[in-house]
């Protein structure tokens, strides 16, 4: 019953009544199912004089609860400014000491500070040089900025450092993007080398086609030549288009021959509801004859598709050529589609460079 009555009173903060049950012999080190005893009762409930009290009477000011929280930590979650002051000036460790067990899932209490989005703690705590990066291993390393993001709180709390102004975060990896349309090729290599280049961005979206889309040339012959930042015909998932398909919007000549050179298929189809390919965009672009005609070249040598239809040409000499290749102008196949490239169309756009 006297242990009982104790934390009861340590948590109410009734002073007499706590030194009353310490010199009937109540236990101060006794915890309750959670593993909290009087004193981290007075902690987390905020009460300056029952700590002090508790300390003095010999209270294991170090004690943990059954989750591993410690004092300290418990005073944070109360926004106890006091008490965490009382606790640092008992010795009490800011950041708390590795442990198998109890540490594992356990917050620090800067984190808990943070999470209560308690700016003067915060700032006390990182006075004392609380380790304000501290990872929680067994939630996916999950960490104070991690935590904000997610909870959304406020940007000061991002940013909170009393001794330098500035939060200095951990150093962040470099965008690639940002790197893709720099042209810093020297960082691009160092990337590659440390295994960091993903195939894969958002949307969709690979680092090859950033390439394309910016015209760095030297950036995407390097991401081709190792293999890496996404196959040559990989689709983003918007529009379905190519890394050729952007080139070629972009207008980039070197880049579509670059990109044809590695085997680019100008035969893939986006997945809009009325599908194109990097052909149909050709006709509107700003790419060059000699490109056009790489273009149109190796259409032709990816051979028919099912969606395009076979190309076909009425036999030279026959008497019935003119009126096949009229029929063609004015009757699209029946696998055709409105806007693609279409047996006259090609013939059209080959005509127009001169190479028939």
């Amino acid at each position: 019953m006297l242990l009982k009555a104790l934390q009861i009173a340590a948590a109410k903060g009734h002073r007499r009544l706590v030194e009353f049950l310490i010199k009937e012999g109540a236990s101060l080190e006794r915890a309750n199912y959670a593993g909290m005893t009087p004193f981290l009762h007075a902690c987390r409930e905020g009460h300056q004089d029952i700590v002090t009290l508790l300390a003095n009477y010999g209270a294991n000011a170090h004690s943990l609860s059954g989750l591993g929280v410690s004092a300290m930590a418990l005073a944070c979650a109360g926004r106890h400014l006091a008490v965490v002051r009382t606790l640092k000036s008992l010795n009490v460790a800011v950041d708390p000491k590795p442990s198998v067990r109890l540490h594992q899932i356990a917050p620090t209490p800067y984190m808990v500070a943070f999470f209560e989005m308690d700016i003067q703690i915060c700032g006390f705590l990182k006075q004392q040089n609380a380790h304000i990066w501290h990872q929680i291993k067994r939630l996916d390393g999950l960490d104070v900025i991690r935590m904000g993001q997610l909870l959304r709180l406020p940007e000061i709390l991002m940013r909170l450092n009393y001794t330098e102004n500035t939060l200095q975060e951990p150093p962040k990896k470099i965008d690639i993007r940002i790197i893709i349309q720099s042209g810093n090729e020297q960082e691009l290599t160092k990337l590659i080398k440390d295994g960091e280049v993903p195939n894969c961005l958002q949307y969709g979206l690979t680092p090859l086609m950033y390439a394309a889309v910016c015209g760095q040339l030297l950036c995407a012959e390097i991401l081709l030549k190792v293999g890496k930042g996404g196959i040559v015909d990989a689709q983003e998932n918007v529009l379905g288009m190519t890394a050729l398909m952007f080139a070629v919007v972009a207008g980039e000549s070197q880049m579509v021959q670059l990109l044809l050179r590695y085997l680019a298929n100008p035969r893939i189809l986006s997945t809009t509801k009325e599908p194109f390919s990097a052909l149909d965009l050709a006709m509107y672009s700003e790419i060059n004859r000699e490109c056009m005609e790489q273009l149109c070249i190796h259409w032709l040598k990816k051979g028919g598709s099912k969606m395009t239809g076979i190309i076909t040409r009425p036999r030279e000499g026959s008497g019935s050529s003119q009126s096949a290749l009229k029929n063609q102008q004015e009757t699209p196949s029946t696998t055709s589609y409105r806007g693609a490239i279409t047996p006259a169309r090609l013939r059209k756009a080959l005509e127009s460079i001169g190479k028939i």
